[in-house]
Parts: C-alpha cells; structure tokens; sequence
C-alpha cells in the first residue's frame, strides 16, 4: 500500500518507496548533483535525492521530502476524515494522506495529483501491467503502443 492504494507488482519498482542509498561519485549529471546535496529533485533526470537516498518517482521523492507517519487518529475532526479521503486541513495547516501527514500545501498538492496518477495506472494494470507503468512515467507501452508521454490523469483511456 501507498498512500492508502493498493499498489501491484509491477508498479511498485517503478514507484521505488525506499529510493536507494547512491554513491555520488557514480552521478554524471550536474543537475543531479545539484539536488543530491540540496536533498532536491532534477525533472531532467526525473530522479530525487533525500539524505543520501534517489528515489526514481516525483511520488517516491514527495514522500520522502515530506511525509512523516501519521502516529495517533488526529482531534481534528477534518484531519480524521481525510483519513479516508486525502485532503489539506486549513485549520491545522496539514494535508493527510493514507497514514502520512504532509506539512506544505503545495507539496501536498502535487502529491495529491501524483496519487491520482497512481491510482490510474492501477486501474490500467487490471488490463496492462506495461501500460499501467507506462502511464505512470509518461511513457509508451510497448504491447499495446500507446504513448503516454503527455497522458493527464483524468484522460487515461482505461480499456
């Protein structure tokens, strides 16, 4: 599970959770570099660093820049009801999702977009595990030759 979505084999490789711990010496690009030592993310490469560790998905990376476990059900009663629906707390300044609080708005947001995309290719998976990864890294699916490079999320043909 992430994010509160079941997540098939097939993407979950792809997804990478626990990024991997990398030897910076081994990082050719400068962008990269850049973002290895500011704990950043490079869109050219579309890999993230957090503390040493790449994470090969914007969702990975998001979620290890911003996501603490969410340790008690919250008093709040908006914050207990994204619980099951993820969602930002004005009042709290906090958005929840899954068991995972996330501090900044705007992070949470992207992030929010991110499930969403997951959450398509989840769908896609019950037909095409190819395209279900295609989809979630704007790519093309080799089986079936549907490019999904600029795919938005609620325009995913689901077959």
């Amino acid at each position: 599970m992430i994010m509160g979505v079941r997540v098939p084999p097939a993407l979950w490789d792809v997804i990478d959770p626990g990024g991997h711990t990398i030897d910076p010496d081994g990082i050719r690009c400068s962008e990269c570099l850049t973002a290895f030592v500011s704990d950043g993310y490079c869109a050219k490469s579309r890999i993230g660093y957090v503390e040493g560790r790449a994470y090969v998905s914007r969702l990975s990376y998001l979620l290890a820049k911003d996501g603490q476990r969410l340790g008690a059900v919250p008093d709040c009663a908006t914050c207990r009801a994204h619980l099951y629906a993820p969602g930002w707390c004005d009042h709290c300044q906090r958005g929840i999702v899954g068991n995972l609080i996330i501090q900044n708005q705007a992070d949470f947001n992207e992030l929010f977009r991110e499930r969403e995309r997951l959450v398509s290719a989840v769908r896609l998976a019950s037909h095409c595990d190819l395209c279900a990864v295609a989809f979630f890294t704007h790519s093309f699916c080799s089986r079936c030759h549907i490019d999904y490079h600029d795919t938005p999320v609620n325009t995913a043909s689901i077959r």
